[in-house]
């Protein structure tokens, strides 16, 4: 394996930080050795610097691609951390269908949610399938239509989430018995979830980093759980006033349990139930 000298690290530390908005800390330089050793072996670099000048020179983006790819975390799980799931569906969904339904007054009412940063998309067939179920529960009350939007940075993660296969390793990680059987068909070693849960969800791949797109929709509800951790002050304030702007009067913001708003914007306010902490639009 290369060793990687401090002025490696910094350049390569920038052109991270420039491509998707991740920061590295120092401390955590060996993070670039031992991830990026395969694309170093796999194309016969002498030194990162090598690796720079490539990523500096390239037209066609694809080795920046095979760095995002080895540098983001996509660590993930069906109902990941449960808690805010059972809060979304116990309370924040009925609440919203509830509020949409007076709003629409003759038309039907819907719900819109955004799992940013869905990785192998875990977390929107989740939510999808919590919203099935209040709707088999109850379809005359929940009648409403769904919109999830789910997505990226990855194309490779979202090549498996639009599959929506999953290993038994990875549909053992949360997944409960009552919605394997309900949502979910053995082949072969994979399991598939239903058509009809993939057909409620849109992945998309976007660049939480670089600039978002300009029309996006308008949400009851964003996810972007254990995404911006890494991310600089100034971005997070950037992404964050777009997360407002992209939601509805009263909408609903979740983020990760290890991350805050603290310094990064006063357009939310905290709300807690039990041990979940969500973000309301503030009125």
């Amino acid at each position: 394996m290369l060793d990687l000298s401090l002025s490696e690290f910094k350049l390569l530390k920038e052109y991270l930080f420039e491509s998707c908005g991740i920061v590295i800390p120092e401390e955590k330089s060996y993070l670039f050795r031992t991830r990026l050793n395969d694309v170093i072996e796999e194309e016969k670099f002498q030194s990162f610097n090598e690796l720079y000048d490539s990523l500096e020179s390239e037209k066609d983006g694809k080795l920046e691609k095979q760095i995002i790819e080895m540098m983001t975390t996509h660590e993930t799980s069906f109902f990941r951390d449960t808690h805010p799931f059972q809060t979304f569906s116990t309370i924040l969904l009925p609440e919203s269908i509830n509020r949409n339904k007076v709003e629409s007054l003759n038309f039907t009412p819907s719900v819109s949610i955004w799992s940013a940063g869905c990785s192998t998309g875990q977390e929107p067939y989740s939510l999808a399938m919590i919203i099935n179920d209040l709707q088999k529960s109850n379809p005359e009350k929940y009648n409403h239509t769904t919109y999830i939007l789910a997505s990226d940075i990855s194309n490779q993660v979202l090549d498996q989430a639009v599959k929506g296969e999953y290993s038994q390793s990875e549909v053992e990680r949360g997944l409960d018995e009552n919605h394997r059987a309900s949502y979910f068909q053995k082949k072969e070693n994979r399991w598939q979830i239903d058509e009809s849960i993939r057909k409620m969800i849109t992945f998309r791949e976007i660049n939480l980093s670089k600039q978002l797109p300009d029309k996006i929709g308008s949400f009851d509800f964003i996810f972007c759980r254990n995404v911006i951790i890494y991310f600089s002050i100034e971005l997070k304030k950037r992404l964050i006033d777009y997360y407002y702007n992209a939601l509805k009067p009263g909408g609903i913001l979740f983020i990760g349990a290890s991350e805050n708003l603290y310094k990064v914007t006063d357009k939310f306010n905290a709300e807690y139930v039990g041990p979940t902490t969500y973000y309301r639009v503030k009125k």
